[in-house]
């Protein structure tokens, strides 16, 4: 995000009014909508819990200023409202945003949206984004990766292209172990072990191990 605010900053209509790279982030008191404070959604009154839709940005988050800026004909809230995979198409030409959100997909996490908030991930969607924050950062060497079903909702092609990745820290000399019962990720895995023989109380035994 802190590249795609500084491609919004260079718009004409940004440059203008001096608005730089923090007039477009939704956390921050200079572009935010001032009624839902960057939420999108507001609590209503009297009762626990219950949010609607912001009525003065209609859930796009920002002030009006900041969303008549346009790059590449579309609104920072449109950005935001992408899918990985529909950015990988729009920010082609940038290979700084890309190298980002390409990750996302190779994990699997393609349908994304940008501005998708983490409290709306599932487990397994949630472990996936922190490896895809690993493989940007380009730790090699001496990690110990622990992974809780990884592959939960994954398409076969996907869970692919997971276990190519997870191979690439294997590589550089770091270690992975996943909880998992999927079986094309099991036929992969050098070493396995399995617990049981019930679930709960009765799964804390190893009762087999093995390597492939």
């Amino acid at each position: 995000m802190d590249l795609i605010r500084r491609e919004f900053a260079t718009a004409p209509l940004s440059v203008e009014n001096g608005w730089d790279e923090k007039y477009f982030s939704f956390n921050g008191q200079y572009g935010q909508c001032d009624t839902c404070m960057g939420e999108g959604k507001i609590k209503v009154k009297y009762t626990e819990g219950t949010l609607v839709e912001c009525p003065d940005c209609k859930g796009k988050r920002y002030k009006k200023k900041i969303l008549s800026v346009l790059y590449r004909d579309k609104r920072i809230d449109e950005i935001l409202d992408m899918s990985v995979n529909e950015a990988i198409q729009f920010w082609n030409e940038l290979g700084e945003v890309i190298d980002g959100v390409r990750s996302l997909q190779k994990v699997g996490l393609g349908y994304l949206k940008l501005g998708q908030g983490t409290p709306t991930l599932s487990g397994g969607e949630a472990a996936r984004l922190k490896l895809a924050k690993e493989l940007i950062s380009k730790k090699s060497g001496n990690v110990l990766y622990l992974l809780d079903e990884p592959t939960t909702g994954l398409h076969f092609s996907d869970i692919e292209n997971l276990l190519k990745l997870l191979d690439e820290l294997i590589v550089s000399g770091n270690t992975v172990i996943s909880i998992e019962h999927n079986k094309q990720f099991m036929e992969y895995c050098d070493w396995k072990i399995e617990l049981g023989p019930g679930a709960g109380y009765d799964g804390g035994y190893v009762i087999n191990q093995g390597g492939v």
